[in-house]
């Protein structure tokens, strides 16, 4: 029986119960109506306030029947007749309209209820109320309101030493602040809440405060604060049964790794879509939701989410009796199983796909399930189980007139008597291949041939047409550009794209010639630079910055658009089962056929109007030669290019290029970078650990960096000899701080000047920017976003300003987007220290922190720097990820573009006393005159002298023009 707090007597408290326990046992609400009524003599005030407590339960579980227990506990107030009693009712309706979203209805009746408890003399059920209807207001806007209401309230509350609704006043205050994005003014409120429920034992309310906390700490980037609140929260809600809260919960922190670029994680922000649908009584749309995000994972390569996505999908599928949607949510479990190593699983569940398709009557995708299986058997090592699979799906395209996918299926014969030695029968079935593919308008399918056909050639010790083959596989994927069709291979076109790459510069790296490796040279530095370009192309909808053709610019969108419709419908009409027109067939490829060459003749158009764009946006190489003219006498670019597990070095200097090797390993690379990681980790610990293990951590941390230099520099250190370096990383070499190694003189940086660039190509491009003139420009836009968090980013921006007469500074609330815009064009330093977010899926959302919004990729691209050198500062959220997968260069080339021939970021999360001190150094070595890499060199130096470990002054590092 629930708690009565009205002084009503025994025999009041069980003839309410008993009333309440028939009337809830009615199902028609009118009947209930009915029933009060009938009783409205006997009714007592107590009936009122049990009915409003079952409301306070139902809004948690049901709305609709907290909104019929609330009508009730209002007609059942308004038959009684006292104020008592209605301002019970009054405040059930209030609560109930409230929780329902009717916020307009709901003040109306907390209002009437407030009054009625004023009128009995009862001040701190009425603060009660007006602790109650803050959120009310806030959702109206009335927010100067709800703040004097709450004054009001706390002065009651103060005075009767009410510390539980004390504590609940101060949750909703928050809340308003956290509306107005007043965070730091939220948390104090928040902060202040948690206590006292901690305090008083109250789970659920601590557990409410501590979302509150979590979310403003997600405003604020401060992940793992948010994360452990959530947690303790989810934990909390779940001891308690409350299992919706949980969810959201979930949610929430599901959308926190979203904030954090965790693609991964965040995806599951959809299982909360899913969730919608089926309470909306879809569940339809939430099955197929879930088969969405299947076919979304694999496109991602995200395999186990991949996986347990279909899986679910599947199970709703097989419920709703779904035939053709659960063979393709089995069809996407086998790719998963397939690419996770499970081959057994993969083969059952594609077995069981073929055949839902069969009851389907769908042929095409039975062949598909065929071909796919052939893939699965090869993988095993089921040679002739391979052929006859691969043969089977060959028939069946062949009878249906599927000319690519005939094509396919013969490229699938061929790499498997190409891997089982048969080199003859392999290199007759490219022949047959290409007599088909030859017409066809299928440069997906085309590079995948002539790659093939390379790899026969080479081991027939043919080389001179292997390297014909790739060549010509390169030049389809340069027609392909960002426009690749992406059929059923997806998930492995990438890979093979890449490997083109790696077999043609292997075969000119063996050959040995001084020829043979500049061409390896021009084809690393195409390979380079095709991911990322593949990524902005395609995502920026080539949007050239010199745009004064804007006919041009609409028409090379509109183009686009079409393609991809264009290979979506013939993709639909050649695997609908049944006859198929092949007449249509014709003009779809015709049409596709036209579109591309379009295409091209408007991409040499916009290359006439903005050349700096294709080379940045365009796959394109340099040559040693071209490069060496870059090159001052007293420079040398060390370039690096990993094939299967061994990396090769490039050294370049104004001579030409002078070295062609390999070093070391990739997965000894990889052991000594983990080590060094762990070790630039530890001075993030408690400082008395660091004092006490100060010599041990840095003797550990120079050892790994030695053992790097030995296995990356040392082997092409002949050919480095000039004071300047300029590093070209690849893949995990963009953790390598290579200005920090170690010889057996110490620091290269003590010796060396080193700068970075993501390849060759646009380390010449920065170096052939045209020198801006800043007559009218000021010196400096100095933005700094300060908090809690990062309290010397304040301190640093007072002291750069200081060292450069007349820079201006955005700091805090100052730093808005709009106001950050208005300013950063007219510039010749850009400096930002706040807090970065680099997306590891997309490096097009990477963005800064500004005091209203983020600065995100698409806001830099559009923006005409006149500065000479971007420094990004204080980075600490995310910034140990900027290199693992070249997120970084996605915002970096933004800011190249935009017009920066210089870029600072740094390596790792930094601390924020040494940056400080490390970026005034820095500005005070520009000011005398000193390039950007020569003051960054010294800034190091200097601070290395205050704080001896590389985690301090070794983060940094300048890419583009030194």
């Amino acid at each position: 029986m629930n708690e009565v707090r009205s002084g009503a007597s025994q025999e009041e408290v069980e003839r309410a119960t008993e009333l309440l326990n028939q009337l809830l046992s009615f199902s028609s609400h009118d009947v209930a109506i009915a029933f009060l009524h009938h009783h409205r003599r006997h009714i007592p005030r107590a009936f009122v306030e049990l009915l409003k407590e079952r409301v306070v339960h139902e809004i948690r579980v049901d709305i609709d029947r907290a909104l019929r227990l609330a009508d009730l506990a209002h007609k059942a107030a308004s038959l009684i007749g006292d104020r008592q009693s209605l301002a019970l009712g009054y405040h059930a309706l209030a609560m109930a309209l409230d929780c329902s979203g009717q916020y307009a209805r709901a003040l109306e009746f907390y209002n009437k209820a407030e009054q009625a408890y004023q009128a009995e003399g009862q001040p701190v059920e009425a603060a009660r109320l007006e602790r109650a209807k803050l959120p009310v207001l806030m959702y109206l806007g009335r927010y100067q309101e709800a703040l004097q209401v709450a004054q009001q309230a706390r002065q009651v509350l103060e005075q009767y030493h009410q510390s539980l609704l004390l504590a609940q006043l101060d949750t909703n205050v928050g809340s308003i602040y956290e509306r107005l994005a007043q965070y730091h003014t939220a948390l104090l409120y928040y902060q202040r809440a948690a206590d006292v429920f901690q305090q008083l034992g109250d789970r659920q309310s601590l557990a409410a405060a501590q979302t509150n906390l979590a979310v403003v700490y997600a405003h604020l980037g401060e992940f793992e604060n948010s994360l452990q609140l959530y947690q303790q929260a989810q934990h909390i809600y779940r001891a308690l049964g409350l299992h919706l809260w949980a969810i959201q919960v979930e949610h929430n922190i599901a959308w926190l790794y979203f904030l954090r670029g965790r693609f991964d994680h965040a995806l599951k922000q959809f299982q909360w879509i899913e969730a919608e649908a089926r309470q909306h009584g879809d569940i339809t749309q939430a099955a197929i939701c879930r088969l969405d995000l299947a076919e979304v994972y694999l496109q991602l390569n995200a395999f186990d989410d991949a996986r347990e996505a279909a899986e679910l999908a599947a199970g709703q599928f097989a419920q709703l009796q779904m035939g053709y949607e659960l063979a393709k949510a089995r069809m996407y479990q086998s790719l998963a199983a397939l690419h996770l190593g499970a081959f057994e699983q993969s083969a059952a569940l594609l077995k069981e796909a073929r055949a839902l398709f069969v009851r389907e009557g769908n042929e095409v995708y039975q062949a598909l399930c065929d071909l796919y299986g052939s893939d699965i058997a090869m993988r095993q090592q089921q040679w002739e189980k391979a052929i006859a699979l691969c043969q089977a799906a060959h028939e069946v395209f062949h009878s249906q007139q599927l000319d690519y996918r005939v094509a396919a299926a013969e490229l699938q014969l061929a790499k498997i008597y190409l891997l089982t030695g048969d080199l003859t029968t392999a290199n007759s079935l490219c022949e047959q291949a290409w007599a088909r593919l030859e017409p066809l308008a299928a440069p997906w399918l085309k590079y995948q041939w002539f790659h093939l056909k390379g790899n026969v050639r080479e081991r027939l010790g043919d080389t001179a047409h292997a390297y014909e083959s790739y060549q010509q596989a390169l030049s389809q994927i340069e027609q392909m550009r960002s426009t690749i069709h992406i059929d059923e291979f997806k998930s492995s076109f990438v890979k093979d794209k890449l490997k083109v790459y790696e077999d043609l510069v292997g075969l000119c790296l063996r050959d040995g010639s001084p020829a043979k490796q500049q061409e390896a040279f021009r084809v690393v530095e195409a390979a380079k630079s095709r991911a990322l370009v593949d990524l902005l192309a395609g995502a920026l909808q080539m949007k050239s910055q010199a745009q004064p053709d804007q006919q041009t610019t609409q028409a090379w969108n509109t183009l686009r658009e079409q393609l991809d419709w264009y290979y979506n419908k013939l993709h639909e009409h050649e695997t609908t089962p049944g006859a198929r027109s092949v007449e249509l067939t014709r003009q779809l490829r015709q049409k596709i056929s036209d579109s591309e060459a379009e295409l091209a003749r408007l991409l040499r158009h916009l290359q006439a109007q903005d050349p700096e764009y294709v080379s940045l946006h365009i796959v394109a190489s340099i040559s040693s030669d071209r490069l060496a003219r870059h090159l001052s006498e007293d420079e040398a670019l060390l370039e690096y290019f990993i094939i299967d597990d061994q990396i090769h070095a490039f050294v370049v200097n104004s001579s030409g290029l002078c070295a062609a090797q390999p070093t070391g390993s990739v997965s000894q690379v990889l052991r000594l970078l983990r080590a060094l990681r762990f070790q630039l980790h530890k001075p993030l610990l408690h400082t008395d650990y660091t004092r006490r293990h100060e010599a041990a951590l840095l003797q550990f941390s120079q050892e790994h960096l030695q053992a790097l230099y030995e296995t990356l520099v040392e082997p092409v250190a002949w050919a480095l000899d000039r004071p300047r370096w300029i590093i070209v990383p690849h893949g995990l070499l963009h953790y390598v701080p290579f200005h920090a190694l170690v010889d057996e003189q110490g620091y290269l940086l003590e010796r060396y000047e080193i700068s970075y660039a993501p390849s060759a190509h646009t380390f010449s491009l920065c170096r052939q920017r045209p020198q801006q003139t800043h007559d009218h420009a000021m010196p400096a836009l100095i933005v700094g976003v300060p908090d809690t968090n990062l309290p010397h980013i304040a301190d640093e921006v007072e002291r750069i300003r200081s060292l450069i007469p007349g820079a201006q500074a955005l700091v805090g609330e100052q730093a808005s987007l709009a106001e950050f815009k208005r300013q950063a064009e007219h510039c010749r330093f850009l400096h930002l220290a706040s807090h970065a977010i680099f997306r590891r899926d997309n490096p097009l959302f990477s963005a800064l922190k500004l005091a209203d919004s983020w600065l995100n990729f698409y806001d830099i691209f559009h923006l005409r720097l006149q500065a000479e050198l971007v420094t990004l500062s204080a980075c600490q959220t995310g910034v140990n990820r900027v290199f693992a997968g070249d997120e970084l260069v996605g915002l970096m080339r933004g800011f190249m573009y935009a017009g920066a021939p210089s870029v600072i970021v740094s390596l790792w999360a930094v601390n924020d006393r040494s940056t400080a001190e490390l970026m005034g150094a820095f500005y005070s070595y520009l000011r005398q005159g000193e390039s950007a890499r020569s003051a960054l060199r010294q800034a190091q130096l200097a601070v290395r002298r205050a704080y001896p470990h590389p985690y301090y002054w070794a983060p940094f590092v300048l890419i583009g023009r030194p």
